[in-house]
């Protein structure tokens, strides 16, 4: 009777575990997903591309790749061109659209573009 105890233990701990990772899982599905919509909602894909890898415009400037970047880079780079604290050339270009996202959707965006590979 104890052995079966125990195993129903083990089979419901177990079963608990992977239930509880799943929900994890998903709850990280769902904050990628509203990164990756926000990343095109705000017209990012216009110079860094679909999946944030970078293009090239008409004279051949690369806009960088963001996809792997640090999020923790990303999201003070966003925060840098919003404040005007970041300066130059690419900086008067992108503060317009830092300008639009709220710290929340940065950190979704920052978080999405670490993600990608």
């Amino acid at each position: 009777m104890k052995i079966l105890f125990v195993s129903v233990s083990k089979i419901f701990l177990v079963s608990l575990t992977m239930m509880a990772m799943t929900i994890l899982m998903s709850q990280q599905d769902v904050k990628a997903q509203e990164g990756k919509s926000l990343f095109l909602s705000k017209g990012c894909i216009a110079c860094h591309g679909p999946e944030g890898k970078g293009v090239a415009n008409i004279e051949n400037t690369p806009y960088p790749r963001l996809a792997g970047q640090n999020p923790t880079y990303l999201l003070n780079q966003l925060k840098a061109l919003k404040s005007g604290a970041r300066k130059g050339a690419m900086a008067v270009m992108m503060q317009p659209f830092a300008m639009t996202m709220s710290a929340a959707e940065m950190k979704k965006i920052s978080d999405y573009l670490g993600a990608v590979k």
